[in-house]
């Protein structure tokens, strides 16, 4: 099972914080590519995507990311991942994924210029 919760920081700026919450596998992907693909749609300033209570993901859940990733890129969004645990954070950056879009190292941080600034 896969929980997606939208929120918009209370700075108000523009900025939205996307958490997956549960197993990003195979059969649970399609709800997280949907959510991220209507929120990049809508353009907001920035995107952080929060994998800090993901329990599992396979490479079906990591292939969605960067697919996210090229998508907020072209639509000119800004987007960061928040791993969670150093085991995501080291397959991260085992395959690239952090020299595609940042990757924080704790919940809190935020990172450089938002796309449209």
């Amino acid at each position: 099972m896969l929980t997606v919760n939208v929120t918009a920081l209370p700075n108000n700026d523009g900025s939205i914080v996307i958490a997956a919450i549960g197993n990003l596998i195979d059969r649970t992907a399609d709800d997280l590519r949907k959510c991220l693909h209507n929120v990049i749609e809508q353009k907001p300033i920035r995107i952080c995507v929060d994998l800090g209570r993901l329990d599992a993901m396979t490479s079906v859940g990591e292939r969605l990311l960067i697919e996210a990733a090229r998508m907020s890129r072209s639509h000119r969004v800004a987007m960061a991942i928040y791993p969670g645990t150093e085991t995501f954070r080291r397959r991260f950056a085992d395959n690239g994924f952090d020299r595609l879009v940042p990757v924080l190292a704790l919940q809190g941080d935020w990172y450089g210029p938002a796309a449209a600034e």
